[in-house]
């Protein structure tokens, strides 16, 4: 405790005392100095003081209801903001064990705040992430994405992954519309007109209508399943839900058994997995004497 919020804790108390008053505990910003503001939210870190905190005990729980400061009452009682985010409780208990309840709201947010250079290239690293940042509505259910194709979604979560908590959703969408065979599509529909894949992937089976939208694989792609596991792998860490990994564990397996299987996937000669040589993900390729059939 700083010596300021200890003058502060017991000029109140003497005060309090004086004019025959029972001051109710109070939670203000320790750092903040000038007029005492009661808070209602806070961030990790935070340094917190409980005003008024006398009795016998302060104890302060987390988001998950775990208890993360236990101390004596004083008349200030600063703690560090920690544990999980949510909704946080303060219980003051007195010598008769009655207790009064003060709680404070905690998010984390992902910032720098240098005012200057950093804090500007912070924001434009952030704004040029979200471009395509969207949704898409599958079967009266909606998913949002990063950006609608999987390999794009994968490599800007590294980023996006500090600022939003949907990185999953459009795994699930894949997940779920998985082929047979353990395919995983390139894309999803989210353009207004399918009529360029449609036509070009008439008879080969890499453009299919699956209930009411388009999912289509770039024929040329070797990609899509390893980076379908390593989203999963990558939104686990970031998430922490084991009971989520563990939904995508059968789907992850059969993307990866089907590179081994596809014969347009997969190297018989050096065991690893092929592709032909293109411009990006698109078909345009070399024709030659190592160009797989891929079907088209």
């Amino acid at each position: 405790m700083s010596p300021f919020s200890a003058f502060v804790g017991i000029f109140s108390l003497v005060t309090s005392l004086a004019l025959g008053q029972s001051l109710k505990p109070i939670l203000i910003n320790a750092d903040v100095t000038g007029e005492h503001v009661s808070i209602l939210t806070a961030s990790p870190l935070d340094r917190i003081s409980v005003l008024n905190a006398n009795g016998k005990s302060v104890k302060v729980s987390d988001g998950k209801g775990n208890i993360y400061y236990s101390d004596s009452a004083d008349p200030v009682a600063t703690f560090t903001v920690s544990g999980a985010i949510g909704k946080h409780v303060v219980t003051v208990a007195d010598k008769k064990n009655r207790t009064a309840l003060l709680t404070f709201h905690v998010d984390a947010k992902t910032s720098v705040s240098d005012g200057g250079r950093y804090e500007d290239m912070f924001k434009l690293f952030h704004t040029s992430m979200q471009t395509d940042t969207g949704h898409v509505t599958w079967n009266g259910k909606r998913y949002r994405y990063f950006v609608p194709w999987g390999l794009d979604h994968c490599h800007t979560m590294k980023g996006l992954k500090y600022f939003y908590n949907f990185g999953d959703e459009f795994v699930d969408l894949m997940r779920e519309a998985q082929r047979d065979d353990g395919l995983i599509w390139s894309f999803v529909e989210h353009m207004p007109n399918m009529d360029y894949f449609r036509t070009r992937d008439s008879w080969s089976g890499y453009t299919q209508k699956i209930g009411d939208k388009y999912f289509v694989r770039q024929p040329t792609e070797n990609h899509p399943e390893y980076i379908f596991v390593k989203t999963v792998y990558q939104w686990w860490k970031a998430s922490g839900d084991d009971a989520w990994m563990k939904q995508n564990l059968r789907a992850a397996s059969r993307a990866l058994d089907y590179c081994m299987h596809d014969a347009a996937r997969w190297s018989s000669r050096f065991q690893l997995l092929k592709r032909v040589y293109t411009i990006d993900s698109w078909d345009f390729q070399v024709d030659d004497k190592y160009t797989p059939n891929l079907g088209m």
